[in-house]
Parts: C-alpha cells; sequence; structure tokens
C-alpha cells in the first residue's frame, strides 16, 4: 500500500475520515445502547468510503463463526441472523488473527482467503476488514465493502481500524457493567465481606493481590483498623446507604494509596452485612481519557494533516489546505521541501520533540502523542500544537514514514496557565476553598480552609462534610446541588454556621459550583469566607436599623443641592410625608416635598456653609399635597469621596396648629377683653379674681383694686343680696370642676337702674385636662330683652290678628313644616288641621284646579311655591275637600317671608271661601243669559212693531201735516219722540246685556287715544255746549278698547248734559294704585243727591223726567257692567248744584298678567 495520494479529493477523503472518528469517539462515551453505536459506525465507515456495505460481526461462543450484529446495505432479514466463518480460510479470519487491517483489492481472484457465501451473495468485490477487541480477547470484526473493484489506501484502512478500536472500547465498557449474576462468577473481581460491625468475614483471591494483605491479618478487623481512613472514605457514606435503604449500590470511584487505582464497585446489602464486589477500570478510565483528550482537540480547533518522512528535519510530504489558517503557510511551501518541520518549531522544542519521536519508534509502537510544544507561524507569532502521529513502517520493521493530525491547542494552553493562575490564587486567597466529589467528601481544600476550621487540609481530605457543617446544611445543599443540576439555580450563595476543630462556632458564606471532570464525574467546588467580622457587624447594624425604625422621629440621608435625591430613610420619614414605603419615599427627589424650590435651595446652601443646622422650621407638602411643617436637624458629612447631608425630621404640625391656635385664642382673649361690649372677667378656680376688663367695671362703683383677689361672687356686681351670690357661687363651683356654665341674671347698677346680664363660665385647661382658670364673660342684653319682649307683643298681636282674619292662614317653616294656623284656616278644611313636616307631606289635603279639575300635587300649592321664592299674588283658584268631606272653592295666595340676607325663612298663604261667590257667579251667569235671551227678543220682538209705528207716524206726517191743527201736529210730534225714545231704550238695552258676552279681549290700550276718540265723537256738542274739557295724563290699561270708549262718552256726554245753565267744564285724570289706574271725570254741573248715588247705576233709574233731560237710564248702569268686567268698580261723588265726580278703577297693562 502506498502512501496517500496528495490530490485534494484524497485529502479532504482523509479529513472527512478523522471527522468520522472523533464523532464516534463522542457517541461512544455517549449512547447508552450498543446496538445503536455499531449500526452508526457500520453507516459512517460505509459512507465515508463510498462503499455499499458495512458489517459487524459478533463473535459465537464457540468461536467458529460470528454473526451479522448490524451493517447497512444488507437485506433486513440477514442482520442479526446471517452468519460467516471465521477461520483463517475467511476474510473475517484473517483479519482477527491479523495485527492491522486487511484489505482485499478484488475478494474474487484473493489468495489469502476465500470469499464468504453472505459477500458473494452480494456481489462484493472489494473490502476492508478489522477486528474488534485485542488479539486475546477479541469480540468481532468491523467489515466495509464495494461492489465495485476499488483501491483502498493505507489510509483507507488504519480509518476502519480506528473505528474498530473505539467499538472494541465500547463493547469493553458495556460488558463491565453487567449484571450482578456476570459479577459474580467473573474471578477477576475483588470480593470482601463485611458484618453488620464493618468488620471482615471474607476476602477472595483477588481482593488479597489488591491490598496486599494475608486474609488471615484482616478477617474480624473493623475496615477503619485495617485501613486508613484515605482508603475507607470514599465508600463508607455508599455502604451505609446500602444498609440502611437495604439496597444495591454501584459506582465508580478512584482510591488512593495503596490502590492508587479506579475502581467500580457493587455492594449487596444483606440482615447480616454488606458483600462488596470491586473491578479495576483503571485501564478503561486511561482510554477513555485519552479518548476525551483526542475529542477535546478535535473540538479545539481545526485539524491539520500531515504526511512526514522520517529523514533529517522530517520533511513534509503531504498536509492539508488548512494549515495555512493556523501556521501561515500555503501547502506548497511545506510539500517542496525547502521549509523542513523542524524549522517550525521553537529552538527549545526541538530536542525534547525529538527525544519523544526516538522512543516511540524504537520498538512495536504504532501510534503516539507528543505532549504539546510551540511552533512559529510564517508571521512570526507563536503557537501551541499537540499532534498524534501513526508510525508506518516498510516489510522490514523500519520507519518508512508518519502520518498524523495536529491541532492548535493555544487556547487550551491558555487556560491551563489561567489554571496554573488560579491554583495559585486558590493557595494564597484568604477564602476558603474545597472540593468535594459526589459522595460529599473533600478531594481539596487550601490553606485558608483548613485553618479558619483549626485543621491541617491533609485532616480533612476524605472527610464528610458533615464533619464541618450540621446535617440540616448538607440536606441543604444536597437540594441546591439538585437545582443546580437542573438548571433552577446557578452559583448560588448560602450562609451557615460551621463547627471548627475546637468545636466553636463560625459564621460564614459560602457559593458553590458543580463541575464535571474529564472522566465524566461531577464535582462540587465552594469558596467560603469567614464572615465572623461582617456578622457582628451586620448584628450592629441591625440593632441600630431597629433603633432607627422605631425612633418617633424621621431620619434621611440625601444628596446636596437643590435637586436633592433621597438616599436612606426610615420608615418614620415615609409615614411623615405620607409615602406607601421607604422605597416609595425614595423613589422621589428631596425637591418633590417644598412647596417654595428658593427655600429648598436656601436650606442647602446653609448647610453646605455651616456644615450644621439645628431645629430648622420648614413648610413643606407630603406625597399627597398636603401642607405639613417639621423640624429639622442635619450635619453635612463626607462619605468615600461624597457629600451627603444626615438628618432627623420630626413633623410639628400639630404643635405649629397648637401654637396658631393659642396665639389665635390669645388675640381672641385679648379682642374679647377689651371689646367695650362684653364684661370680661378671669378668676382662679376657687373663684378669686384675677383681672375685669373696663367694661365690666363702668357698671359698679368701684376700683379693680377693690375687686381683685375677692371672691368673684362677693363683687358688687351681684347686689347686696344671698340670691344672685349664692347662684355665682355655684356657677363658679361648677366651672371649676371642668362644666360649661350658661347663666343670665337681673342686676340693678349703683344709680338704681335695671339690667340684664347673659353670659357664661368658662373652665380652662392644661394639657393634662386640670381646670387652671375660669374665664367668665356676659353681655348687657337688656336692650335684647326689651326687644324681645316687645317682639313677643307684637307677635301676640299677630297671632290675634290672625285669629281675626276672616280668611284662612296658613305659615310654614322654611323646611316646609306648617307651625301656625288660623281658626278660619280649620273652618275653611272642615276640621283640626293636619300637621305636616315637610312639603312632601302637602299630599293630606286634596284639592283640584278649578279650570282643569287635575288634582294639585304637593309642591303645586301656593305653600310650597312660596317656600321656593314665588310670590302667588294672581290667586290659584282651587276646589278642595275638607277633612268633613265638604267640597269648597277657595282663592290661594302666598308670600315668601325673607330675612335679612334675603335668604327665605317662611312663607304664609291665605284661603278665601269664594264659594258663594261662585254661586252668586253661576246665578249671575244665568241671568245674563236671560238678559240676553231678553235682548234677542228686544231686538226682533220689540223693535219690528216700533219700526212700523215710526213708518206710519212718519207716512201720516208727510200726507197729512197739513191738515193736522197745532194740537194734532203737537200730538204727532209726541208719537214719533217717543217712537225715538223707545228705540234709544232698546239699544241701549242691547248694549248693556252683551257687555259680557259680546266684548273684545283684553289687550293694553292707550286712554289718551280713546278720549281723543270720544271728544271727535262729541266734538258737535261740545262746541255747541260750549264745554271745557281738561285731561290729564292718561294711563295705557289692560282692557276692550270699543268698551272703554263707551264708557268714556258716556261720562263726558252725562258732565256736558247735566252742566246746568253754565259751559260744561270737565276735568279727567289718573292716578296709580298698585297694580290698577283710577281714573276720575269731573264735572261742575248739577249734581247729584248722594242719597241717590247707588240708585244712579240701575237700569232705567234717570233722576230727572224725559222733558227737562234726554235719556234712557241705562247709560251709567252700562258704565257699572263695562267697570266690573274689567275688575274694578265704580263709584259717584256728588253734592246737588256742585257738580259730580266718578271715579272707576282699571287694570295696569304693565300688571295685566300679575
Amino acid at each position: 500500500m502506498g502512501p496517500p495520494s496528495t490530490s485534494d479529493v484524497e485529502r479532504n477523503a482523509w479529513i472527512r475520515q478523522q471527522e468520522v472518528v472523533a464523532e464516534l469517539g463522542q457517541r461512544a462515551l455517549e449512547s447508552a445502547d450498543i446496538d445503536e453505536l455499531l449500526h452508526d459506525a457500520a453507516a459512517r465507515v460505509a459512507d465515508a468510503l463510498n462503499a455499499e456495505y458495512a458489517a459487524v460481526l459478533d463473535l459465537r461462543p464457540d468461536a467458529d463463526e460470528a454473526v451479522l450484529r448490524a451493517g447497512v446495505g444488507w437485506p433486513a432479514e440477514l442482520v442479526r441472523s446471517a452468519t460467516v466463518p471465521v477461520d483463517r480460510g475467511s476474510m473475517a479470519g484473517w483479519a482477527l488473527t491479523a495485527r492491522e487491517a486487511v484489505v482485499a483489492a478484488d475478494l474474487r481472484s484473493e489468495e489469502r482467503f476465500s470469499r464468504s457465501e453472505l459477500l458473494a451473495g452480494q456481489d462484493a468485490v472489494s473490502g476492508i476488514a478489522a477486528a474488534v477487541g485485542s488479539e486475546g480477547d477479541p469480540w468481532g470484526v468491523l467489515s466495509v465493502h464495494a461492489t465495485e473493484q476499488q483501491l483502498f489506501t493505507d489510509h483507507d484502512a488504519a480509518f476502519v481500524e480506528n473505528v474498530a478500536g473505539l467499538l472494541a472500547s465500547a463493547v469493553r465498557t458495556r460488558r463491565e457493567r453487567s449484571d450482578p449474576e456476570e459479577i459474580y462468577g467473573r474471578i477477576s473481581d475483588a470480593f470482601v465481606a463485611l458484618d453488620d460491625e464493618w468488620r471482615f468475614t471474607h476476602l477472595n483471591e483477588r481482593a488479597r493481590e489488591l491490598i496486599g494483605r494475608e486474609e488471615r491479618t484482616l478477617v474480624g478487623e473493623h475496615v477503619r483498623d485495617a485501613f486508613p481512613d484515605a482508603v475507607v472514605r470514599p465508600f463508607e457514606d455508599r455502604f451505609e446507604r446500602a444498609v440502611r435503604e437495604q439496597e444495591t449500590v454501584s459506582f465508580e470511584e478512584y482510591v488512593p494509596e495503596p490502590l492508587d487505582g479506579w475502581f467500580e464497585v457493587r455492594a449487596y446489602p444483606s440482615e447480616t452485612g454488606l458483600s462488596v464486589y470491586l473491578r479495576d477500570v483503571t485501564e478503561r478510565k486511561r482510554a477513555q481519557q485519552q479518548l476525551a483528550e483526542e475529542r477535546d482537540m478535535f473540538a479545539a480547533g481545526p485539524t491539520i494533516v500531515f504526511r512526514w518522512r522520517d529523514e533529517e528535519g522530517w520533511p513534509v510530504e503531504y498536509v492539508s489546505r488548512n494549515v495555512e489558517d493556523v501556521l501561515g503557510y500555503a501547502p506548497e511551501e511545506l510539500e517542496s521541501g525547502d521549509v523542513p518541520y523542524t524549522d517550525l518549531l521553537l529552538d527549545e522544542e526541538i530536542d525534547r520533540v525529538a527525544r519523544e519521536v526516538e522512543e516511540n519508534t524504537d520498538g512495536t509502537t504504532e501510534r503516539f502523542s507528543h505532549e504539546p510544544y510551540r511552533v512559529r507561524t510564517k508571521g512570526g507569532d507563536v503557537r501551541w500544537v499537540k499532534d498524534t502521529t501513526k508510525i508506518v513502517r516498510d516489510e522490514a520493521g523500519g520507519v518508512d514514514h508518519y502520518l498524523g493530525y495536529l491541532v492548535d491547542v493555544t487556547e487550551r494552553k491558555e487556560r491551563e496557565r489561567e489554571l496554573r493562575r488560579y491554583e495559585t490564587i486558590v493557595e494564597t486567597i484568604n477564602d476558603g476553598i474545597y472540593v468535594k466529589d459526589d459522595a460529599g467528601r473533600f478531594t481539596m481544600v487550601n490553606e485558608a480552609y483548613a485553618e479558619m476550621l483549626g485543621y491541617e487540609p491533609e485532616e480533612l481530605l476524605g472527610e464528610h462534610a458533615s464533619l464541618v457543617v450540621d446535617e440540616e446544611v448538607v440536606e441543604e445543599a444536597r437540594r441546591t446541588e439538585a437545582s443546580m443540576l437542573d438548571g433552577e439555580e446557578d452559583n448560588p450563595v448560602v450562609e451557615a454556621e460551621m463547627k471548627t476543630a475546637s468545636g466553636d462556632r463560625l459564621p460564614a458564606e459560602a457559593t458553590f459550583a458543580m463541575l464535571s471532570t474529564a472522566d465524566g464525574n461531577e464535582q462540587r467546588v465552594g469558596v467560603v469566607r469567614d464572615i465572623s467580622d461582617r456578622k457582628e457587624r451586620e448584628r450592629e447594624l441591625e440593632r441600630y436599623e431597629r433603633i432607627v425604625e422605631n425612633l418617633p422621629v424621621g431620619v434621611y440621608r440625601n444628596t446636596p443641592g437643590p435637586d436633592g435625591e433621597f438616599v436612606a430613610a426610615n420608615a418614620t420619614l415615609a409615614s411623615i410625608f405620607d409615602a406607601d414605603s421607604v422605597e416609595d419615599l425614595l423613589e422621589h427627589d428631596v425637591s418633590d416635598l417644598y412647596p417654595d424650590p428658593d427655600q429648598r435651595a436656601e436650606f442647602s446652601r446653609t448647610l453646605e456653609r455651616e456644615g450644621i443646622v439645628e431645629g430648622h422650621e420648614l413648610k413643606q407638602e407630603t406625597l399627597d399635597g398636603e401642607t405639613i411643617w417639621i423640624s429639622v436637624t442635619a450635619i453635612r458629612v463626607e462619605e468615600d469621596g461624597e457629600v451627603y447631608f444626615d438628618g432627623t425630621v420630626q413633623d410639628i404640625t400639630e404643635r405649629k396648629e397648637r401654637q396658631r391656635k393659642l396665639k389665635r385664642t390669645e388675640r381672641r382673649f385679648e379682642a374679647i377683653f377689651e371689646d367695650p361690649n362684653i364684661l370680661v372677667g378671669l378668676l382662679e378656680p376657687d373663684g378669686t379674681v384675677l383681672d375685669i376688663n373696663r367694661t365690666a367695671m363702668e357698671y359698679i362703683d368701684a376700683d379693680l383694686a377693690d375687686v381683685t383677689g375677692e371672691p368673684f361672687w362677693e363683687t358688687p356686681w351681684w347686689g347686696e343680696g344671698d340670691d344672685v351670690a349664692a347662684d355665682v357661687r355655684e356657677w363658679t363651683e361648677r366651672a371649676a370642676e371642668g362644666e360649661y356654665v350658661d347663666f343670665q341674671a337681673d342686676l340693678t347698677r349703683p344709680d338704681g337702674e335695671r339690667y340684664t346680664l347673659e353670659g357664661f363660665f368658662r373652665p380652662v385647661t392644661n394639657d393634662d385636662g386640670e381646670v387652671v382658670s375660669i374665664v367668665v364673660s356676659d353681655r348687657d342684653v337688656t336692650e335684647r330683652k326689651l326687644r324681645e319682649q316687645a317682639l313677643q307683643e307684637s307677635k301676640n298681636q299677630l297671632r290675634a290678628l290672625i285669629d281675626l282674619l276672616p280668611v284662612a292662614v296658613f305659615v310654614a317653616e322654611s323646611d316646609g313644616r306648617i307651625v301656625e294656623w288660623n281658626e278660619a284656616a280649620k273652618e275653611i278644611w272642615g276640621g283640626e288641621i293636619v300637621e305636616s313636616d315637610s312639603v312632601a307631606e302637602y299630599d293630606q289635603y286634596d284639592g283640584w284646579w278649578v279650570d282643569t279639575g287635575e288634582p294639585v300635587e304637593p309642591e303645586e300649592w301656593a305653600l310650597a311655591r312660596a317656600l321656593q321664592g314665588e310670590e302667588v299674588t294672581d290667586p290659584d283658584v282651587i276646589e278642595i275637600e275638607g277633612f268633613d268631606g265638604e267640597r269648597r272653592t277657595v282663592l290661594n295666595h302666598g308670600m315668601p317671608v325673607r330675612d335679612a340676607d334675603g335668604e327665605v325663612s317662611r312663607a304664609v298663604v291665605t284661603l278665601i271661601d269664594i264659594t258663594e261667590r261662585k254661586e252668586y257667579q253661576r246665578k249671575l251667569e244665568e241671568s245674563n243669559e236671560r238678559l240676553e235671551q231678553f235682548a234677542y227678543a228686544a231686538s226682533h220682538d220689540l223693535q219690528e212693531p216700533l219700526r212700523m209705528v215710526s213708518s206710519y207716524l212718519q207716512l201720516i206726517e208727510d200726507r197729512y201735516a197739513d191738515e193736522l191743527d197745532e194740537d194734532g201736529r203737537e200730538f204727532l210730534e209726541f208719537a214719533v219722540d217717543g217712537a225715538n225714545r223707545m228705540r234709544n231704550m232698546i239699544q241701549g238695552l242691547l248694549k248693556y246685556s252683551r257687555v259680557d258676552t259680546r266684548g273684545d279681549s283684553f289687550e293694553p290700550v292707550d286712554l289718551d287715544d280713546v278720549l281723543a276718540d270720544v271728544r271727535s265723537d262729541l266734538q258737535v256738542k261740545i262746541v255747541e255746549s260750549g264745554a271745557d274739557i281738561t285731561v290729564g295724563d292718561l294711563p295705557r290699561v289692560e282692557g276692550d278698547e270699543g268698551q272703554l270708549r263707551q264708557l268714556f262718552q258716556n261720562l263726558l256726554d252725562n258732565a256736558i248734559e247735566y252742566s246746568g245753565d253754565e259751559p260744561p267744564r270737565v276735568r279727567v285724570a289718573a292716578e296709580r294704585t298698585g297694580g290698577r289706574w283710577t281714573v276720575s271725570v269731573s264735572d261742575e254741573g248739577i249734581g247729584i243727591d248722594p242719597d241717590d248715588a247707588d240708585a244712579v247705576f240701575e237700569v232705567f233709574e234717570s233722576l230727572h223726567a224725559p222733558d227737562e233731560h234726554g235719556g234712557t237710564g241705562i247709560g251709567l248702569a252700562l258704565c257699572e257692567r263695562i267697570v266690573e268686567r274689567h275688575g274694578g268698580e265704580i263709584r259717584v261723588s256728588s253734592e246737588p248744584g256742585e257738580g259730580a265726580t266718578f271715579t272707576f278703577t282699571l287694570p295696569a297693562a304693565d300688571d295685566a298678567g300679575a
């Protein structure tokens, strides 16, 4: 077999094969399923060599044939069932006896062995086979085959051989982990038996060989007596658990001298003791260690593949392309031979590397590894590398060349250097450091750890952690370790008390981590610090914090400046400023508590300048915006180069409020004491006079010195009698007991004038509630009493007046309570008045609106509306049902009564019973209806004959006037005049009857305009009579303009008609009276007898004969009817020969809706 080709394809194939070896090595360490590993190995080998078949053959116990245990390419039914011979005549048998992998270029022409039926059945032509296991202990064969002839290289063969070696190691490892039954039967295991007191009862030959002691010198001895603690301690904890739980335990453990090796241990408990089997697995552990190191090499960086000649300088025949990434040389530069490999080594490394090569080439060594050494890159950098080299020998057994792969381990060496530095730190650091195995026993402690506990380091090695900590701490550590393994915690920190060698307790803080060793075991690394001083400081700090937290004053630290920040505070300070917690307060700036930022700035400047501020009072705001007063004492401190303000705060808001109240009280007392309207005295609790104000002294004929020091009840104010003095003494004694005493006394001045004092004896107490003085304050209420008496008399008179009024009167307070009523009210409501406490209770009174028939709601009564401020002057017309069941119609007025501030304090209402008036109105309406009927008859039935009479009289006059004598003509004139007067009377009656039924609706009317129209209508008569009509300023009224014109026309016409012999002189004037106008029409005519003042307004009543004055006797009756329709009244005042004045009232236009 020749050297590998230098083509890129071959180099890449070789690199890929090395990667496969590395990956399978990792799988061999990790996988628990041997069959899965065997299958994966066959698949990866076949893929790497571009072969169709790969097989893992398992030797049968008789060693005559092997079973196809795993493979690829084979029919499924053949796997685990097909067999091949393993004699010398087969390729598998040849591989089992050869020292290296067997390569067959063409099985069809191979002379060394024949092609098996299994291979022939699959048309396998070329192949490689390598033994799995050692020559003395073979397990099987790994083979790979192609269906076309293929020239496999030495590199390919080495690759298959390496994979077979990995499989052998994996198979061996799993064999050694077989069931107890297999272990029992293997004589290579050491066996010892212990009784329940840990004494030897039996050892087999292998155990004696390992221990190096005769059985007779051990049987009966206690294990601790027979062996040093260093040997026993790694096993003791697990053995105790096996006996305690009566369950088998198995583990692997390194045991120091005298055994000095790794052992797989299985312990089987019984009622009488323990059976222990030990198997030496040191070689396997070392193989695993080497495999892990090789895996780490591959993981460390890119692998460089080399081929060197065995010549001086080790010239390079081949190197992989990635060499340039590590060493900076292009492959061609090294393969040219111009740069021998020794030129890459540092001078101080050449001899060592050469020596190691020489040591390994002498003999039969096939593969070796150098310790890491340094090389220089093309750029001059120094790198650390490690290589694994395979020696390829010639047929004579000499070295032909070297194949190897080289890995850059510079980073690993850096880590090792860091590790050494760390080890130095471990031994020199003040903190204690330890390492424990998974049984909880110390495998390493540094000097500091041993020293803090009072031991030498070697005394602690092998000891269980329970030697230095309590068992509950050990259990807590186990739970923490479990959490760390589950990923729940990372480098936890715990505090515990440790037990020193002297029995003392040492407070310590520890942090630890889990460390995986190269052999796959877990160790516990811990760092322990003696925190005795810190604990003492913490206790002191805790005591200080307890004191600070329970101080009744706030304590704080903040940074200087207007925008200072809180650094620390206690709960009292947080409470003072209404913070939810100390943390809440610390989130705020100090300036948040100052309503005035300038105040904070000034305080900060003062403290910076003076270094201390004591008892400084400030107004501040809490976080809730409430204003408070505080007293601050603060100092300026420097700590670690930083400046702080440390201080205390006392909430003095209540004190400031007390001071303010005291000052206010003092000012008030001073103002009261000097008030000229108040009599004030200050007494001792026993009644001795201390001071009296000037006003009080004016009431007696004495000086202040005369009464000071005297018992108050013996002073001149109270007269010479004993009655009032006794009362004053009683009042004083009651006040001395803390009672607030009101009094009123009728007294006499020295001049004999009577007066009344009203006031109080008020006790003054200190903070403990003790009475320290008595203030007597009183006022002369003589005038008030007189006013009250007058007011009471007025009330009595008002009460009498209310009772005398013919209308019902109710009085209610502002809250709706009905407090007063008169007898008329009870009569209208037909019984005792039901008291009501509020407007809502007015529903006890039943009423209905006359115009709608709807019930009156409580808030609609005039009393309720008046309480709201409404003046009900236009009365409500309501039909009520009294408590006697009778229904009555009433007019309901209401008026609010306002106090000095204009607020409604009371309301007064009246109810007028208009039931009879309503009946009269009803009858009047019936009369009007009949009058209307009469008017209809008069306008139709009476006027028709009258017109016929008038017509015939006119016809007689026209035809026969000349034929009549003087008497006839006079008779005819009488008849015509009578007919005319009859017609005028009928028209007057029509007007009279239609005042209410044919009138227009009311509207504002200007009386000046009305009178102007009337004067125009009477112009002829005015001129003929020479009448002088004087008119004053007339108002606007609310009325029927047509009827008002008729009213004025009748009055003016009468004034002119009855003027007498002199020319008529008429005056018209108007005067406002409340909501109405009073209009008067005066003349200087013949006048009217006062006895006839009412008769003149009756229908057909005329005081003069028709031949004296014309008229129908209806004009003034019509005037009265018009005025009454306008809600007014008309009257006449006159004396015969002195003229007459007609006066009537009309509603003012601006009050029309009132």
